[in-house]
Parts: structure tokens; sequence; C-alpha cells
């Protein structure tokens, strides 16, 4: 649905995003609101920010959120043994950090799932081709606080493949949105300035996957399958592993 502001409402907007209290990442870029009413909610005094509300308690235009998703994408390079992560460098075709790195991310499309909408993302800034199955859920994002109130899907797909096999092409992405493309070592993740947070999504999905990344050996004997399964489980980790643990007692 599209909205049609008054003049007054358009002044009005312009000054509340232009308050003091703007937010800022870590690396000082404003993060923007999204058209967001952040007055109190007059039914709950206890609630703020509430869309469609202006600052004084009235209602205001009201914005809807966007669905985005992204993906982080795992390689184990068959060459060298080595993982890195698939990250792509945002042109100036972007509308914000220019300059930083991203996993492959976009909005979903009109009748697209999630996942259809991940594996086109990273097809179209990549050239990269991943089925819905490759795709592994990995949480999601609903927060108003977060990465311009978008509501994201998070995946994470886990190659194992040579560079060789996996070249890289902008041919179906938009203009300049892509101004490089690199295969980026786990170990050097940090060193990395990205955009949205995506640090924070690498390290968790390093941690929920440990045991692949670091080349583990499956414990032995039934009360270290036992305790490994139930500390993955408890903490977070990789379900599918978990339950091979498990299944593995039946054998």
């Amino acid at each position: 649905m599209k909205v049609r502001l008054t003049e007054e409402q358009f002044k009005k907007f312009l000054r509340m995003i232009s308050e003091d209290d703007v937010r800022t990442d870590r690396y000082g870029n404003p993060i923007p609101r999204n058209g967001q009413g952040w007055g109190p909610d007059p039914d709950n005094p206890n609630m703020r920010n509430r869309q469609g509300y202006n600052a004084d308690g009235t209602k205001g235009p009201w914005f809807s959120r966007s669905v985005a998703c992204a993906t982080a994408v795992l390689l184990n390079d068959s060459d060298s043994g080595r993982w890195y992560v698939l990250a792509g460098q945002r042109g100036t075709g972007t509308p914000d950090y220019q300059g930083y790195w991203n996993l492959p991310c976009g909005y979903l499309d009109y009748n697209e799932d999630t996942q259809e909408a991940a594996a086109r993302e990273v097809h179209e800034e990549t050239g990269i081709n991943l089925t819905k199955e490759q795709l592994k859920p990995f949480g999601n994002s609903s927060s108003p606080y977060e990465n311009r109130q978008n509501v994201c899907f998070f995946y994470v797909a886990i190659l194992n493949d040579s560079m060789r096999n996996l070249p890289f092409s902008t041919a179906d992405m938009e203009e300049n949105e892509v101004s490089g493309l690199q295969w980026v070592p786990l170990e050097d993740a940090d060193n990395v300035m990205w955009a949205f947070g995506h640090d924070e999504l690498i390290k968790k999905i390093m941690t929920k996957y440990s045991h692949l990344i670091n080349n583990e050996e499956m414990p032995t004997g039934v009360k270290n399958v036992v305790d490994k399964a139930i500390s993955i489980l408890e903490n977070g980790g990789d379900t599918e592993y978990a339950i091979k643990l498990l299944k593995s007692l039946s054998l």
C-alpha cells in the first residue's frame, strides 16, 4: 500500500529523523529508521517506538517493513583444505555501506519463498548456483532496531569443492551493486569490514559448525557420544550432527 503524505506531514517526518538520537553502527554509519514513528503507544505506556505514531503520541503515517535474506556460503576448498566464506564488496549502486563487505543478501521478490530468494541473490551477486536443498536455515531477525528494520532470514550453505569449479560472475547483478568478490579465509574474517553485522553472523555459524571446520573426530563410547550430542543441542549447535551421533549408537 502506498502512503501519500501532506507537505506538513513530510516536514514533520524530516524533523523526526533529524533528531539528536540518530543511531549509528560500530563504524559510525547512521542506521536509517525507515520512517518509523518513535512516540509512545497510548494504549501501553511501557511500549515505545510503535509503528505509525508520532513523537507526541498522535497517529502518524503507516510504514511497512521489508523481508530480506542473507546467506553464508562456506567452502571447504578441496585443493587447500582451508575453509572460506563468500563475500561481496558493496558497489556505488548500493544505498549504504559502500566499500564494505557483506554476505550475499537482498529482498524477497513477489511469488518466491525465502530459500528461493536466498539462492537467487547468491546467483545474481556472485554467479554461483545453489539449490534450495543446500540452504540450511540459520535463524532470523525481526528486531526493529537492526538492519533498517528489515525482517531478515539467514541461511548457510556448506560446500566441499574447489574454487576452480566455482567461478564468479556478476552478469545478473543490478548495476554497480557489487564491486568485488572474494573467498575470505575464515581465520581472516575478523579483518574484514562487514556491513549489517554479518561478522557476528559468521562467528555464530563457525561456532555451530565447528566440528566440520575443525575436522573433529567423532567421539567413541556411549557416554562420550551422548554427552557430545547433549552439549550440541543445549548450545545451539548442529542438530543434524547431534542426530547423526545418536544414531551411531544404534548401529
